[in-house]
């Protein structure tokens, strides 16, 4: 009878437990949305316009769209020789550059309700879904759902700062604090490099080419770096160039973008050297795979970064593109830097942990660093640690909840073209914006 009291006691407990880990799987998943909508800029009224317009375009039919370009002739023809139209031609030009979010916004317009409503919750929708994505191919991997979670979040609160190796990540470059696509997409290298560890190749290029969905121009940058990074890393493990000294001359390339740069290519060569001469990867491990791989993928981007940094490449490249997203590419690119910090940070704790217990305390068997357990501790500091952020979601005072951007008045097209201005972005793209819905509508 005792004993069956205190097998009954431990299952109960188990099933607790079970239920408990569950709750906090769902919480700790959903936690980086809490950095997004106590971020949420309630200002930026143009950009919230220009995402209206782009998902009206995007939408409309053939027909709706040679109407729209029909009526608004009057006004190119008006602005075509001003010296600012070069922008706002980009941005009535780029509007399948972000086709989730249009799809998204789009989804959540509704006749007579302010744009930004359709705005906000559209792209709150799809940072979730990125979420999603992310979280289930990677739980595909002997990565897990855990140790994605943890890197999910430190990303999301900014948690590490290696300022010599990333610089400060811009606040409109954020991956959770930049509300808008470009956020979400650098998040997708995650299950790039994850993937490709795994060997997983169906998993591989869907995550590269999911990134598209998210923004064009990220996902086509990061696809020339992804297959980039692939052939470096087959060169390295093929012809076993791991190993040789002279591959460590590569890393002076830093000297082209100035101190900075130099340092922190000497940091990486650094970390090059310990992997390669004191760990010594078995590429038969998938974590010793992750890394080199995700190192390979964070000194491509980091060479492109400070390549595209000098003043003098920048504009030679603004100018044979012409395209601003490739113009601002060294910003843009600063979001997935801090991803792929973050997580090759996550997978060298594990290998230097494993390197230590093998190797200097003997242990020889397999080792789970960190545990779900460890894992769980991190995120609950983290929960503690940014209650005060819950707090602004729970009450809803924050920028995601607020009526924003209600100065801006839409004007009644095509009778009032003759008012839209270039000098005001807001007004001329949501005007823009509920005219083609309303052309759909018809």
């Amino acid at each position: 009878m005792t004993n069956f009291l205190k097998k009954f006691k431990t299952s109960k407990l188990s099933s607790v437990l079970k239920i408990l880990k569950i709750f906090l799987a769902f919480l700790f998943l959903l936690q980086p949305l809490v950095v997004y909508l106590s971020s949420y800029d309630p200002g930026d009224c143009d950009d919230k316009a220009v995402h209206y317009y782009s998902a009206a375009y995007w939408q409309a039919p053939k027909e709706q769209k040679s109407k729209f370009l029909q009526d608004i002739e009057p006004f190119v023809e008006k602005y075509k020789n001003n010296p600012s139209w070069d922008r706002t031609a980009f941005r009535l030009s780029s509007a399948n550059a972000y086709p989730l979010a249009n799809l998204a916004i789009s989804a959540f317009e509704k006749p007579g309700q302010h744009f930004t409503h359709a705005v906000n919750n559209g792209l709150f929708a799809i940072t979730l879904v990125a979420i999603l994505v992310i979280v289930i191919i990677a739980s595909r991997t002997p990565f897990g759902f855990w140790q994605t979670i943890l890197v999910l979040n430190l990303v999301a609160f900014y948690s590490i700062k290696l300022h010599f190796l990333v610089a400060q990540v811009p606040r409109n470059m954020h991956p959770f604090i930049a509300y808008v696509p470009r956020g979400a997409a650098a998040l997708m290298v995650i299950p790039i490099v994850l993937s490709f560890a795994a060997g997983t190749w169906q998993l591989f290029l869907i995550s590269i080419f999911l990134m598209l969905f998210w923004h064009v121009g990220i996902g086509s940058v990061n696809i020339f770096l992804a297959v980039i990074s692939v052939a470096i890393y087959v060169l390295l493990t093929k012809y076993k160039l791991l190993s040789k000294n002279y591959i460590l001359l590569v890393f002076l390339l830093g000297i082209a973008g100035g101190l900075n740069s130099l340092i922190s290519m000497a940091v990486l060569g650094l970390v090059f050297f310990l992997f390669s001469r004191k760990i010594k990867p078995d590429l038969k491990d998938f974590y010793h795979r992750a890394f080199l791989f995700g190192f390979v993928l964070f000194f491509t981007t980091k060479l492109v970064f400070t390549a595209t940094s000098i003043s003098k490449v920048n504009l030679l490249i603004g100018s044979i593109l012409h395209e601003e997203t490739f113009r601002e590419l060294p910003l843009r690119l600063t979001g997935i830097l801090y991803t792929l910090l973050v997580l090759l940070v996550v997978i060298a704790i594990r290998l230097i942990h494993v390197y230590i217990f093998k190797h200097y305390l003997a242990y020889k068997k397999s080792l789970n660093i960190p545990s779900s357990t460890v894992i769980i501790a991190i995120l609950i500091i983290l929960f503690l640690n940014h209650l005060p952020e819950y707090t602004w979601v729970a009450r809803r005072a924050t920028g995601y909840f607020f009526e924003t951007c209600r100065e801006v008045k839409t004007l009644d097209l095509p009778k009032d073209i003759p008012s839209l201005s270039i000098g005001n972005e807001s007004q001329l793209f949501s005007s823009l914006g509920q005219y083609l819905f309303y052309l759909e509508r018809q």
